[in-house]
């Protein structure tokens, strides 16, 4: 599906479609990873409004792909400013919480052209760098940061309740 893409803010006429897209993105990693919870009965309307208050939101930023006027969106993203406590040295960074392409226009820069949108409006904020989370098990996703050039800095770990029974505990028990 190759085809020019616009990037742009992303409008309250756009949420009903991307609350689709991340219902899918959501979809998606519950398929790499079974530990992901799926959305909820009536998650997709919570999100979708709490994106709504967001638009207004001088901190955070919606940013959609469209393929042509009367097309659907085929992807979108969303950021927003993130603040250090107050028990360190200033320094804010922005937070990408999401970036989504549909499986059709991969590979196409449509994720370049979104992350691009993001990282002008943080600079634009005087950003100090960006953070973001990837689940592991999406290769698509860790290859295409990888790719950007961003970093592993900190691990965010996945521990079951039933941890002692699992009989893990006995095997790092070397120390």
């Amino acid at each position: 599906m190759e085809g020019q893409v616009t990037i742009r803010p992303g409008s309250a006429a756009d949420l009903p479609q991307v609350t689709g897209l991340w219902r899918q993105l959501v979809r998606y990693h519950v398929e790499c990873d079974n530990r992901i919870p799926p959305v909820a009965s009536g998650g997709a309307e919570k999100w979708q409004r709490r994106l709504k208050q967001l638009l207004s939101d001088p901190t955070c930023r919606l940013y959609v792909a469209e393929a042509g006027r009367d097309e659907p969106l085929v992807g979108f993203a969303t950021g927003f400013l993130q603040y250090a406590p107050e028990v360190f040295e200033p320094q804010r960074a922005g937070k990408v919480a999401d970036i989504f392409v549909v499986p059709g226009w991969r590979r196409q820069r449509v994720a370049h052209g979104l992350l691009a949108a993001l990282t002008a409006w943080f600079e634009s904020e005087n950003v100090h760098h960006i953070e973001l989370n990837v689940v592991d098990s999406n290769p698509s996703a860790v290859g295409f940061w990888r790719g950007v050039g961003a970093q592993e800095f900190t691990r965010r770990l996945w521990l079951p309740m039933d941890w002692q029974e699992t009989g893990l505990e006995r095997e790092t028990r070397n120390d």
